[in-house]
């Protein structure tokens, strides 16, 4: 009878020690697991405040561009102003010759006849012809540059200018 009750005494004392045992571990794991996730928070914490910070760079950055971007639209829009004030300056002188070179022509179509003497530079060479032989042949190119509806180029000389 000893010997059982001796026997079951250390059953008892292994099954407390594998209690404690346990308990311990479970208190260990325990520990860990609060561990992990107590570095588990820290890491996101630390990912949140890097997302936070390269957010706010990234939208600091695009701010900067689209101010940029508002820049070079005003800088573009005012250059093709300007652009467009100089070549209506340049239209409008241009407008001006043009006119008075259309009356200077309107003039001297006016006094041709066609029995006018015609002196012409072709290629440097000089010719003479009246304006009713240039003109015998209707339709022809010669007709068509000495009629009255075309202009024809003078060279300082008064000669006029065929380059053909």
């Amino acid at each position: 009878a000893d010997a059982e009750a001796e026997k079951k005494k250390l059953q008892l004392e292994l099954k407390e020690m594998a209690r404690v045992a346990i308990e311990e571990n479970m208190k260990a794991e325990i520990g860990q697991r609060q561990e992990i996730v107590s570095c588990d928070e820290r890491i996101r914490s630390s990912i949140m405040t890097c997302a936070s910070e390269i957010l706010q760079s990234l939208v600091k950055e695009r701010d900067c561009q689209e101010r940029e971007w508002v820049e070079f639209k005003k800088e573009s829009t005012l250059r093709r102003s300007l652009m467009l004030k100089g070549h209506e300056a340049e239209r409008s002188t241009m407008e001006g010759e043009a006119a008075k070179f259309d009356e200077k022509v309107s003039k001297s179509r006016a006094t041709h006849d066609p029995s006018e003497a015609l002196v012409l530079n072709v290629r440097g060479e000089q010719m003479r012809s009246t304006r009713s032989t240039l003109t015998k042949v209707h339709g022809s190119l010669l007709a068509t540059m000495f009629s009255k509806e075309h202009r024809v180029f003078v060279d300082k000389e008064k000669r006029v200018f065929i380059d053909c």
